[in-house]
């Protein structure tokens, strides 16, 4: 376990002791955890280091034949990313679960008798949401919701007392999540928490062998990626909602925000309309979630945002790789593509046969954008598609 100093809130010491405390919690349950408190590391996609962070926690996973969930957490109370491989409980449905945990700390917080404002630290999060991962073994991934069991009075106490929570001036807990640490002068925003779960599947296989009601009706219980997908296109979507009502930012020029808020609402549209068609693909999502992440990289004046080709769902591109020419890459596709193996990528299945290939061998919009790795304006491709030029 790794805690950087500047987000040991002061006492270092005293977070890493708890934080391992969590950690054999959760070890007990047969759940090896590994744990990094660090501030933003260098060598990530630029556009989106905490999905990549968690990219390459899922991917070292693997590779040790682990099952395991990556969790990124950053200031405040949002996750930035989540991965999984191997796990009983899905990538979106960990999310759900540990963000109710933090809500469960972060709500009611006791007011300082000095008037100063309480608040979780970056730590504090890590440790919400390493607290709700304790109740694994008691997890239900049939359940409709609260997977997971809620956090016992107890718990919540604890966690809203230091070292887990700051007293400071001025805070504004409605503020935009990027913001700094108390005295560190340090970007925080994506500072992250990261837990890398591998979970013997042991804990929950008795549970998923028996066939749930809608599965026997043939119903939505099939495995698959489409409906976590789509509650992760939500989230997405509902993120860059926030950052169109917050408006221009300082230092931003009228022309500049006119600008970048039209690249930002065309994108929004053309994902909000994705998102609404109940015919959406897998890859129609992925591409509501690309589009999402156009928009919110147009607001924040960052050059035009062009995810992994491989595979989008890895983020942000970071480098390019050969694929028949120089294609925009992650870190973790590239390391593959050195390293001399081919890096799996977003398939689906097309055609009469309905073979499972490449996306980008469809000849759709997505197959031709490379779902926006290979084009500056997805949202107008993807509206030009949709009027009948293409799809």
């Amino acid at each position: 376990m790794v805690v950087h100093t500047v987000l040991g809130s002061g006492d270092t010491a005293a977070v890493e002791a708890g934080l391992l405390r969590l950690v054999e919690d959760v070890r007990a349950q047969g759940v090896s955890t590994y744990v990094v408190l660090v501030q933003e590391p260098v060598g990530l996609a630029a556009e989106d280091p905490a999905a990549d962070l968690a990219l390459r926690v899922r991917a070292a996973a693997e590779q040790r034949g682990e099952d395991a969930v990556a969790v990124v957490v950053g200031f405040p109370g949002e996750l930035l990313a989540v991965e999984t491989t191997g796990l009983p409980l899905s990538a979106t449905e960990v999310s759900l679960e540990a963000y109710d945990a933090r809500e469960q700390v972060r709500t009611g917080l006791p007011d300082d008798p000095e008037g100063l404002a309480v608040r979780p630290t970056t730590a504090g999060e890590a440790a919400a949401t390493l607290s709700a991962l304790t109740g694994l073994r008691e997890a239900d991934p049939d359940a409709a919701e609260d997977r997971l069991p809620d956090l016992d009075a107890g718990t919540v106490g604890a966690l809203r007392e230091e070292p887990w929570v700051q007293r400071i001036e001025g805070y504004d807990p409605d503020a935009d999540s990027w913001t700094t640490e108390p005295g560190t002068g340090l970007v925080v925003g994506t500072a992250v928490a990261v837990a890398l779960l591998p979970v013997a599947w042991r804990l929950l296989r008795a549970r998923r062998a028996v066939p749930t009601r809608s599965a026997a009706r043939g119903g939505r219980a099939r495995a698959g990626a489409a409906p976590d997908e789509r509650a992760l296109a939500a989230a997405d979507l509902r993120r860059l909602d926030g950052a169109l009502a917050r408006g221009r930012p300082r230092g931003t020029t009228e022309a500049q925000w006119q600008q970048r808020r039209d690249l930002a609402a065309r994108a929004h549209d053309e994902a909000a309309r994705l998102l609404e068609d109940p015919r959406a693909r897998q890859v129609d999502l992925v591409g509501a979630r690309v589009l999402a992440q156009v928009g919110l990289a147009s607001l924040a004046g960052r050059p035009a945002y062009h995810p992994c080709f491989v595979d989008p769902r890895h983020g942000a591109a970071s480098t390019t790789i050969r694929a028949g020419g120089e294609v925009p890459a992650c870190g973790s596709c590239a390391a593959t593509a050195r390293a001399g193996r081919a890096p799996a990528p977003l398939r689906r299945r097309t055609g009469l046969l309905r073979r499972d290939r490449p996306y980008w061998e469809s000849d759709d919009v997505w197959g031709r954008t490379g779902l926006g790795a290979l084009t500056d304006d997805l949202p107008a491709e993807v509206a030009a598609d949709r009027r009948g030029e293409g799809r």
